[in-house]
């Protein structure tokens, strides 16, 4: 799922570094960018020399994962594919990579009271959001793919996995990114990078601190995108080292009914098969885990009271962002997160 974070470069520090700081102090950051799994824009920012051989290794690790994980049509074909193909049949043996990643998208299915359940493909794929045809599925059409969407009857045991239902489809797009970024931060480590961006289609990873162009650092500003503007509008920052940013938010990917004129967005409620509607319009995960940020994010299904909780027993930091332009900020990031939209109103919960 598509989802928008900003990252500052405070450009500011770049020039007072330019003007003032020894050259040996003053950071010089590079940034390429490319398309990963289909249509997701991968962005690499390193503070280092520019390193081509790096940003090859890194398109190269984000690649092959899509070849494991994918369930859109690609030129190859992915585990997600062949278990779809054996699903009620027989297991399949897949990767390390995916079989890690099912294995802890099943536990945050737990964790998240099933606001993440990755047996949800048929769904995704009947409402096709995500595709140049999305369309409204009748209410008969759901009610006959709801019983295929539980999680209960995915079977991880080591690397073989076997869905229990014909017609049953994981869809790992919910969780996948943040495993991904998660990888790339450590690819990036064992090549000796010290400070970097990450930013894959919104899922933000920011590695050590920004050099302040003083010979010394500081956290990362990373912007939380305003659920009702254009893209790169931020509603707050937030300032983070070595942590992750992944925001579930429902203007990210939507469509109109040309029949009826209502809008439809992309962030499907796996019990009822419907786009949520419980006055949550963004939900946004801070933890050093890019993979379970990707995979939390998942309680704007649950609206804020049951999310909230969520998020409180699992010990997680987040942000809330209600329909009504209400913000609530978990105890624990309060003091990293600054509101900076006026028509924005920071709330407290009761408990």
């Amino acid at each position: 799922m598509h989802k928008l974070l900003l990252v500052s470069l405070a450009s500011a520090a770049l020039f007072l570094a330019a003007c003032s700081a020894p050259p040996a102090f003053t950071p010089t950051a590079w940034t390429r960018s490319d398309v990963v799994f289909g249509t997701i824009p991968a962005t690499l920012t390193v503070y280092g020399p520019e390193d081509e051989a790096l940003f090859q290794g890194f398109l190269d690790l984000l690649n092959n994962l899509d070849k494991e994980m994918s369930m859109w049509d690609r030129p190859y074909v992915t585990d997600v594919m062949r278990l779809a193909a054996a699903a009620g049949k027989e297991p399949v043996e897949v990767s390390e990579d995916t079989a890690a990643v099912l294995k802890r998208a099943l536990e945050i299915g737990e964790l998240t009271q099933g606001a993440l359940d990755v047996a949800i493909g048929p769904l995704v794929k009947a409402w096709g959001v995500a595709t140049d045809h999305p369309r409204v599925p009748e209410q008969k059409e759901i009610d006959a793919l709801l019983p295929l969407i539980k999680r209960q009857d995915i079977v991880v045991n080591g690397r073989s996995v076997f869905l229990k239902k014909p017609g049953m489809i994981v869809d790992l797009g919910g969780i996948a990114k943040g495993y991904a970024a998660d990888k790339a931060v450590a690819y990036l480590s064992e090549k000796g990078v010290t400070s970097a961006i990450v930013d894959l289609g919104g899922n933000v990873f920011v590695l050590g601190s920004k050099p302040d162009g003083k010979g010394g650092t500081r956290a990362w500003k990373i912007g939380i995108q305003d659920p009702y503007l254009d893209r790169g509008e931020m509603l707050g920052t937030v300032t983070a080292r070595n942590l992750s940013l992944v925001t579930s938010g429902v203007y990210e990917r939507k469509f109109t009914d040309e029949t009826t004129g209502k809008v439809y967005h992309h962030i499907l409620d796996p019990q009822t098969g419907w786009p949520s509607d419980n006055g949550l319009v963004s939900v946004t995960i801070v933890a050093p885990s890019s993979m379970d940020c990707d995979g939390f994010a998942k309680v704007i299904v649950l609206g804020l009271e049951r999310g909230w909780e969520v998020l409180k027993s699992n010990k997680l930091e987040g942000i809330f962002v209600t329909a009504d332009k209400k913000v609530y900020v978990t105890p624990g990031l309060a003091k990293d997160f600054t509101l900076t939209a006026k028509d924005y109103q920071l709330a407290e919960m009761n408990s």
